[in-house]
This record gives C-alpha cells, structure tokens and sequence, in this order.
C-alpha cells in the first residue's frame, strides 16, 4: 500500500524533500499476518528463555525473525536467537545464528568467548570455525576511528542520560532540566563539527570497520539541526541498504525530519507536548495503518511504543 501521492515522487534525483515524501515506498507493508508478529513472538521468546524453557524460546526467536526481511533484522536479533538454541543443545542452529549475528557486526569474537551463554556452543566442533570467522571479521576494524566514537557517543549521552534518568523517575526538577538541555545544546555545537570530520574522511563508516560503534554518528546527526540531517540522510539511506544501519533507526529520523518540516510523521516514533505540556504523540500519515508499518520492519505497536510518557491513545 503506497499512502503517498504519485506527485510526491518525481524522479530518482529527487530533492531531500521530496526523496523523503517518497520513503514509504520503501518499506513494502506486508499483508501477511506473521509479519505483523515480531514483537509478539520475540517477547515470548525472551519469556520461555528467562523460564530457561530454550527450545521453545530459539522456535520462537526464529519465528520472530522470519516474520520481517533480514534486512531489518538487528544482530541482537539473531543473537538472542543462537543463545537460545546453544542453552537448548541446538548447536547446528545456534551456530547457523550466532554465524547471521557476526556478519551483522553487532558481536565481536571477544564477547563470543566470555559469554556463559554459549558455553555448549564454546565445546562444539563448530566453535573454531566461528571464532575464526569472527576473528577475520575483525582485521579490518579501525580501533583509533571506534575509540574516537566512543568519545563522541559518551559526549553526546552526557546530559540526555541525566535527563532520561529525571524522565523515568517521574520526578522532573523544571530548572535542573533547563540546565541540561542548555550544557547538552552547547556540547552539541562541539561534538558536531568532530562529527563532520568523520564523515568527510570515512563517509558513514561500515560495520566492517567499526563494528556497530557507527551508530554514534547517526544519534549525533539526529540530535542536530534538520539542514545536517538532511545532508547526511542520503548517506544513512545507503547505509540501511547495505546493512550497515537498522532500518528502525532509519525510521526515527525519518520521522524527526518530518516533524522540524510541519510534516505528519510515517513511523510514530516522534512525541511532542499539548498545550498544557502533557506528552503526545505527534501528528501521524494514515495513523489507520500506523502499526502496519511499524510492525512489518520490527517495531512494536505504537500502543506500547507510547506507554513510556504514559501516552493513552
């Protein structure tokens, strides 16, 4: 289903408003109701997994997994999936998921090795082979480039963590909080520029290179003006295609942009303030088949996704 007008889309060399206008086309809403069941599946996994019931929790991992493309699927997806299978004694499918979570970048061989977790997989005939495999991943890993985002991504979280802390509490200091949000502003300034440094050397790096410590770069764009955003949305785009960004992270600037723009958000993922300061969720396209979308590329339901601000819907 396409919720855009065939005006909006012009040609492939589109403007960046436009090119946004046109996102929707990429992500192909699935009629098929297991796809509508990624959430569901997967918490129940987490659930028969933490009963240590593992055999039930890998089948339905593995569920959850083939219910959206693998494109959307994270690393910790397929993690949790092998986790599961390894506790179970599954070694061949733990081995074939563990295998999907490394080549995503998202575990490192040094993880693989002290994770309890995996210690029936750690005995297997197979463990070599995977180690090896994660090992070579790693060669061309750029250790400077990943300490650097590290730095960033600790700058970039100082304040918002505070302020996050406040949020989740339920116990908002008004003046502390303008404080924050003024030292993170001001951070900000800095952390950008050290930020366009990277792109201009590397482009968005690949998980190749620094494993999923290239996310920093996408939460500091996000946080910074919409002209940034949008100048290195192409970038990000490309990113998601090749698997080396979550399209739900996508997904959230997608939105972000929209909303600085007066645009109605595709993804929900977006929240503003009423007159009287009271959380809502912002202004949605087709807010009729808002979960549709959501839930076909693995985000929940927006009635969970809104429980954090107590949001009713």
């Amino acid at each position: 289903m396409n919720i855009w007008k065939s005006s909006d889309i012009k040609s492939k060399k589109m403007s960046t408003t436009n090119f946004l206008a046109g996102l929707a086309t990429l992500f192909v809403i699935s009629s098929n109701c297991s796809a509508q069941n990624f959430n569901a599946w997967a918490k129940k996994a987490d659930s028969l997994h933490n009963s240590k019931n593992y055999g039930e929790a890998g089948y339905y991992f593995e569920k959850a997994i083939s219910a959206i493309k693998e494109t959307y699927v994270e690393a910790n997806d397929f993690y949790r999936c092998a986790a599961s299978y390894t506790m179970a004694g599954d070694i061949n499918k733990a081995s074939f998921y563990i295998t999907k979570a490394v080549n995503k970048g998202g575990v490192s061989s040094e993880i693989l090795k002290r994770n309890n977790e995996l210690s029936n997989l750690q005995r297997s005939k197979q463990w070599p082979s995977i180690i090896d495999h994660a090992e070579k991943m790693e060669i061309n890993l750029n250790i400077a480039l990943i300490d650097k985002l590290k730095t960033l991504e600790n700058r970039d979280q100082f304040y918002r963590k505070k302020m996050d802390s406040m949020y989740k509490s339920k116990e908002v200091n008004s003046t502390l909080l303008k404080i924050f949000k003024t030292k993170q502003f001001k951070l900000d300034s800095i952390i950008i520029i050290e930020t366009k440094e990277v792109f201009d050397k590397f482009g968005f790096p690949t998980r190749l290179q620094v494993g999923e410590q290239n996310m920093v770069l996408f939460f500091v764009v996000q946080h910074s003006d919409l002209k940034t955003m949008e100048l290195y949305y192409p970038l990000f785009e490309k990113a998601a295609e090749n698997g080396d960004l979550s399209w739900r992270s996508l997904c959230l600037m997608t939105d972000r942009i929209r909303k600085r723009k007066h645009l109605k958000q595709i993804y929900g993922t977006q929240i503003t303030t009423d007159a009287n300061g009271k959380s809502i969720l912002y202004e949605v396209e087709d807010f009729e088949n808002l979960n549709k979308r959501r839930l076909s590329i693995g985000l929940e339901p927006i009635e969970e996704y809104v429980k954090f601000w107590d949001i009713k819907l």
